[in-house]
């Protein structure tokens, strides 16, 4: 077996490993789009591509993987598989430790290959809806025939704010007698069935600087379907050999919510243990009902009263209707994606659904993380 293909086994190995509790945080899309592309001085070439990928978390754990298969109007095509995994320490910590690997590797007519393994380490202070990090990763990079070392950096900080997400990162990279820092700053929003992400950045090496940019817009069209539109310049991967290029891309994506998240559910849901007030909330389901409508069923047998404040309601509270047997059901309007949540028992405090990853809100209860279908 090549050394990209063992690569990749390692990839996928490290999702078939992944423990069973991961399902129930599982997220997927797959994409099927055509594009305009440009690399270097080469003629802009048509480009039609399929891409699945999968995102599985927990509050100590993520695992992501992905696979892209492309033709081009020139004849030739390309593939790339890719996998991710990583551990957190405790998820009540505000300071916490990451360990992972990933892998990638990318194949090309000819038997020609590129991959990359990499492992990492990482050191996360979060609290409230914001987060640093600092880490270091080792690993070796196959290009052809040849193999090389490779050392990073790895700087972070995220904030999250309702609806906006804002993410700046800060790179070094040691390759042989070759040394780069990448930076950048991306920033997500999402407002009715509209979600953004937007990113720039620039790559500083000795005498020279260049920049960067690109954006996706996501629409929800109905159910699991949405429309999606990116385009952007990307800078050349010295890594991988791959040149400096431009793109606009057109398509559409089957998935459970419009993008695959950017921070492990680890990180955005760090934060205090439920209050008391979730020893009465049992089982959580969300259920959709139509194209615009999902119903929310909470099981609260010991209960008298209960709300929900959530985006889905403007952050105003709204009542379950018991059904008289312990469960509590309201139905409001939703899109696919995540949504943020919180219920109130009796009159108390604000706190996230049982079995749902949370965050502390800013008035001392917890706010949940939930997919919505």
């Amino acid at each position: 077996m090549s050394r990209v293909g063992a690569a990749c086994v390692a990839a996928v190995t490290l999702l078939a490993c992944s423990p069973p509790s991961l399902a129930s945080q599982a997220l997927w899309s797959v994409d099927g789009s055509v594009s305009s592309q440009k690399y270097g001085s080469a003629d802009r070439l048509t480009a039609w591509s399929l891409a699945p990928s999968l995102r599985l978390d927990t509050r100590a754990a993520s695992v992501l993987g992905g696979a892209s298969y492309s033709t081009f109007s020139t004849g030739g095509w390309s593939a790339q598989l890719s996998g991710a995994a990583s551990g957190f320490t405790s998820s009540t910590a505000l300071l916490r430790g990451e360990f992972g690997a990933s892998g990638a590797g990318r194949f090309f007519p000819g038997g020609d290959q590129t991959g990359e393994l990499f492992g990492f380490g990482r050191l996360h202070v979060t609290s409230g809806g914001k987060g640093i990090w600092a880490g270091v990763g080792l690993g070796h990079s196959w290009l052809a025939d040849s193999s090389r070392g490779v050392v990073s950096g790895d700087f972070g900080a995220w904030l999250q704010r309702g609806s906006v997400q804002v993410v700046a990162t800060g790179t070094p990279t040691w390759v042989r007698d070759s040394a780069w820092t990448d930076a950048a700053l991306s920033v997500r929003w999402a407002q009715g069935p509209l979600q953004l992400d937007l990113g720039a950045g620039a790559r500083l090496r000795a005498g020279s600087t260049r920049g960067w940019a690109s954006g996706v817009a996501v629409l929800h069209l109905t159910g699991p379907l949405f429309a999606v539109a990116s385009g952007g310049r990307f800078l050349d991967d010295p890594v991988q050999g791959f040149l400096t290029g431009d793109y606009i891309s057109l398509g559409v994506r089957l998935a459970r919510q419009p993008l695959l998240p950017r921070l492990p559910r680890a990180l955005l849901a760090s934060g205090p243990a439920p209050p008391p007030e979730a020893a009465a909330l049992r089982r959580f389901r969300v259920r959709r009902v139509d194209a615009a409508t999902v119903e929310l069923e909470l099981e609260a047998p010991a209960v008298h009263t209960l709300e929900l404040l959530a985006d889905l309601t403007d952050w105003k509270p709204m009542a379950f209707t018991p059904d008289g047997k312990g469960r509590w059901r309201l139905r409001v309007t939703a899109a696919p994606g995540e949504h943020r949540l919180s219920v109130r028992v009796d009159g108390g405090s604000w706190v996230a659904p049982p079995g749902v990853p949370f965050e502390s809100d800013d008035f001392e209860g917890t706010v949940g993380l939930v997919v919505v279908p």
